[in-house]
C-alpha cells in the first residue's frame, strides 16, 4: 500500500503482468425476421401438384372447362443463418363456398411435423401458427406446405400470401470501428 502526502513524492517499484492479447467481437442483435412470399412469381415454390401461380396467389388448375379438385404447393426450405428461434407460421386466404386451403409446416426435408411437436399439423392451420416450442436443433430448417380443394369444380381457393417468422442473431459484424 502506497501512501500519498500533500507536496511529497511517493515512490514504489511493482511488476506488470506478461503481454497477453485481448479480442473484441461485435455483433448485432437478435431481430425478428420474415420469410415471406407473396406469389408474385414462383421463385418461392419448392414443389406443386394441381396448382399454379397467377395474378398474386396460388390456386388450383384450371384446364379448358374446370378447375382440379384438390392440389398441393410447398415452399423453398428456409433455413435461416444465425437461428436463434422460430416464432410464427401465417398464411392469407379467399375461400369462396365450396372450396378450403390449409397449411401444413414441414421439416426442411418436406416431412410433416407430428402433432406431438406442433399440435393439429396434420388437419391443417389457416391464419397464424406459433411455432415458439419448436427446438431449432432439431429443425433447423422449415417448409410450408398448402392442401387446396374444392367441390365446385367452377371455383377455386386462392392462397394468398404465407410467411415464417423468425428470430435471428446475434450476428457477427465485422470491420466495426471501436
Amino acid at each position: 500500500y502506497l501512501t500519498v502526502a500533500k507536496d511529497l513524492t511517493t515512490t514504489a517499484t511493482f511488476a506488470i503482468d506478461l503481454l497477453s492479447s485481448l479480442t473484441m467481437r461485435t455483433y448485432s442483435p437478435i431481430a425478428t425476421t420474415t420469410f415471406s412470399d407473396t406469389f408474385s412469381s414462383a421463385a418461392n415454390i419448392g414443389a406443386s401438384s394441381n396448382t399454379q401461380v397467377a395474378g398474386g396467389a396460388v390456386t388450383l388448375t384450371f384446364s379448358g372447362t374446370a378447375y382440379a379438385s384438390s392440389g398441393s404447393v410447398q415452399s423453398v426450405a428456409i433455413a435461416p443463418t444465425y437461428l436463434y428461434a422460430w416464432d410464427t407460421a401465417s398464411s392469407t386466404t379467399a375461400l369462396p363456398a365450396g372450396t378450403n386451403a390449409v397449411v401444413h409446416v414441414a421439416d426442411g426435408a418436406g416431412v410433416l411435423l407430428p402433432d406431438a411437436v406442433l399440435s393439429g399439423n396434420s388437419a391443417g392451420f389457416t391464419g397464424s401458427i406459433n411455432l415458439s416450442g419448436l427446438s431449432t436443433t432439431t429443425y433447423p430448417s422449415l417448409m410450408l406446405s398448402a392442401t387446396l380443394t374444392t367441390s365446385d369444380t367452377l371455383v377455386t381457393p386462392a392462397l394468398q400470401q404465407w410467411g415464417i417468422g423468425y428470430l435471428r442473431g446475434p450476428v457477427p459484424l465485422s470491420n466495426i470501428a471501436f
